[in-house]
């Protein structure tokens, strides 16, 4: 970084080489490094790695650097062992894991996505149940609604016929009235006019009309 005067020389790549190289620095698994965001670039280009699957398990291995990325370069087999039966041994190896953790990978997933489709068949049974209760809660509402209406209609026609009823007594109570009223003054007219016709002496001879609430009765 602080060599901006010999950059293009291949100095660095010759460095990072060198750093790589088993015959110089020993027998490693994996090199870990926190690249600054401008020498991302030089890493990649050098075997170097920022993916997230592969680095997430050397997090806790390296210091955290601010301003700066997480990245890994994993050597091949030819430089762990010396020896083309070893590698070969430990590829087969590391490959066997990696089938057995695939597997249960696998397996693991296919179990996550079962249970969601067990959870997601509960959930749309049970919203049919819901939605079976809703229809009929508004079938229920509009029967009621229909039988309050005839309830109404009911009513309003036996109030209309009530009223009728009440109408024509309230008549016929009338009319009886005005009968008796009729004969009452018919009954006067007469005693008046039968009065004026007979003598002093017939006058007490005369039957008295005592009328009460229209009831004519003869005398005591």
């Amino acid at each position: 970084r602080h060599c901006s005067n010999l950059r293009g020389y291949g100095v660095g790549g010759y460095l990072m080489r060198l750093s790589k190289d088993p015959s110089v620095v020993g027998q490693y698994d994996i090199v870990l490094t926190y690249a600054d965001h401008q020498a991302e670039e030089f890493f990649n280009r050098h075997g170097f790695t920022d993916d997230p699957i592969v680095t997430a398990r050397h997090k806790k291995q390296a210091d955290y650097w601010e301003n700066s990325t997480l990245m890994v370069y994993i050597p091949p087999y030819s430089t762990n062992c010396f020896g083309s039966l070893k590698s070969l041994e430990e590829m087969n190896d590391q490959l066997k894991k990696w089938r057995v953790m695939s597997m249960a990978a696998h397996c693991e997933q296919v179990c996550i996505m079962e249970r969601l489709r067990q959870e997601i068949l509960v959930l749309q049974s049970r919203l049919s149940s819901q939605q079976e209760v809703i229809e009929a809660l508004q079938k229920e509402l509009c029967d009621s609604k229909l039988a309050n209406r005839v309830l109404q209609v009911e009513f309003d026609l036996y109030r209309q016929q009530n009223q009728a009823k009440v109408l024509r007594l309230m008549e016929e109570r009338a009319k009886g009235w005005i009968y008796r009223i009729e004969d009452l003054e018919s009954n006067r007219r007469d005693d008046t006019e039968h009065q004026t016709n007979t003598s002093p002496d017939d006058k007490t001879k005369n039957i008295t009309l005592e009328t009460i609430e229209g009831v004519v009765t003869p005398p005591s």
